[in-house]
């Protein structure tokens, strides 16, 4: 019984100690990018009725993260209203919601795995409310 628990106990510090070097890498490098991605630029931006904001961002690239794990979240008027389709088309788009009828300032900020963050340019959307 004592051989068999130091056999378990001996192979659960290997796999430990194989495992750490993997984990600690990923960190570690998370933790050294300080580069934030490349900055994006909206190319369309549209509001239609009942607050629906139409927008597309070309996608960017990072000096770490992979493109398909970048995050492209959208704002309105400095609120966040969600996050930009994130599949295999060359440009991140999404169908949102604004939050208040009239002119609102939409941008898209780009984060990679570390947090950093870039700014894309501004663009004034007008809000429409839902017409009955």
């Amino acid at each position: 019984m004592t051989k068999r628990r130091l056999t378990s106990a001996a192979l659960g510090a290997a796999a430990a100690m194989l495992l750490t070097p993997v984990v600690g890498t990923a960190a570690r490098a998370a933790s050294v990018d300080q580069t934030p991605p490349t900055t994006p630029f909206i190319t369309y931006a549209r509001g239609f009725f009942c607050f629906t904001l139409y927008i597309g961002v070309p996608r960017v690239t990072d000096n770490v993260t992979p493109e398909p794990e970048l995050r492209y979240e959208t704002f309105a008027n400095g609120q966040f209203i969600g996050l930009l389709d994130r599949g295999d088309s060359s440009s991140a788009w999404g169908n949102l919601k604004l939050r208040s009828e009239g002119s609102n300032q939409v941008y898209v900020d780009v984060v990679d795995a570390a947090g950093n963050r870039s700014r894309s340019n501004t663009r004034t959307v007008t809000g429409y409310d839902c017409v009955v």
